[in-house]
């Protein structure tokens, strides 16, 4: 079950630019930071906060539809003329999960990352790995944070996944919320746009 499908109890957060329903409309920076960004190791991992550095170095970034994502490093093909939104600067985000959950009520969509390899074997349901398998400190993933709600009593954060609509639900994860469930609430930011 994906956030737009009802059945679960769920705090729907918009985007800037965006419906209530969690369908953004600002573009997906993944394929433009994969080929375009220099301060970080393109699929081999990086920074949100260099992330945002090198969009703003960039100039801003296209919407997926002029530069798509083609599974692989590509040559940087950024266009100045095709930039559809700016990036002015960033700001961190408490790690305290009430306080992330006020912020993203209140202004959207935040980037955390985490450790992600109990997400490898995630299908569906809210996860709730031991921390054996989800090492707070171990920290190796960035996804965006878009929600969170409950599951009859049990408290979830609901992260849209860039792994695709085929992995988890249609590509989100949902993990247990209140207790720092591997280390979700240690690198948590937004982007300032304009």
């Amino acid at each position: 079950m994906s956030p737009q499908e009802e059945g679960h109890e769920l705090q729907r957060v918009p985007a800037p630019s965006s419906s209530v329903r969690l369908t953004f409309t600002l573009p997906s920076p993944s394929p433009e930071l994969v080929d375009c960004d220099l301060l970080d190791e393109a699929c081999g991992g990086g920074l949100p906060s260099n992330a945002y550095e090198a969009i703003e170095q960039l100039g801003g970034l296209e919407t997926e539809r002029d530069y798509s994502y083609q599974g692989f490093e590509q040559k940087c093909g950024f266009s100045k003329e095709k930039v559809a939104v700016y990036i002015n600067s960033s700001v961190a985000i408490s790690r305290d999960e009430k306080e992330i959950a006020v912020w993203l009520a209140k202004n959207g969509p935040i980037s955390i990352a985490l450790n992600a390899f109990a997400m490898q074997f995630y299908r569906r349901g809210i996860s709730h790995p031991f921390f054996i398998f989800c090492n707070p400190w171990m920290i190796d993933h960035a996804v965006l944070l878009v929600g969170y709600g409950k599951r009859g009593r049990v408290p979830f954060w609901a992260i849209k996944n860039s792994w695709g609509e085929d992995w988890g639900e249609k590509g989100y994860y949902y993990l247990y919320r209140g207790s720092h469930a591997c280390g979700m609430n240690s690198m948590c930011s937004s982007a300032v746009v304009n």
